[in-house]
């Protein structure tokens, strides 16, 4: 996982990720977490969030998750600020850096 990151990196290509998994960053629209998660916990919050069960393919979630997605971003750079300057992915429970990702395509949406 950390030597992915590496090599891109050395290739000059920033990675999006995740940890414990990419439904953090779903779960950040609805609240802020610093405290440790697993995968499966991840989805049985988000199952109570969601009133349903959660389900990856879910045509809807962009729906449900569109209109907070400002609360995501505040609440991940929240993280990311608390990991300090060189968060290491692997070593942050929880934290992700999809963040950066999604500011930048907001970026260019607005460009438009």
């Amino acid at each position: 996982y950390m030597k992915a990151i590496t090599r891109a990196k050395d290739i000059g290509v920033d990675v999006a990720w995740s940890n414990p998994s990419f439904e953090l960053w779903y779960l950040l629209h609805f609240e802020y977490r610093n405290t440790g998660i697993d995968r499966d916990e991840a989805k049985k919050r988000l199952n109570q969030l969601f009133g349903k069960e959660y389900q990856k393919n879910d045509k809807t979630l962009f729906s449900v998750l569109e209109p907070k997605v400002k609360d995501a971003i505040r609440n991940a750079n929240r993280l990311l600020k608390e990991a300090g300057k060189e968060p290491k992915s692997a070593q942050m429970n929880p934290a992700t850096n999809v963040v950066k990702l999604v500011e930048k395509l907001l970026e260019y949406e607005r460009e438009k």
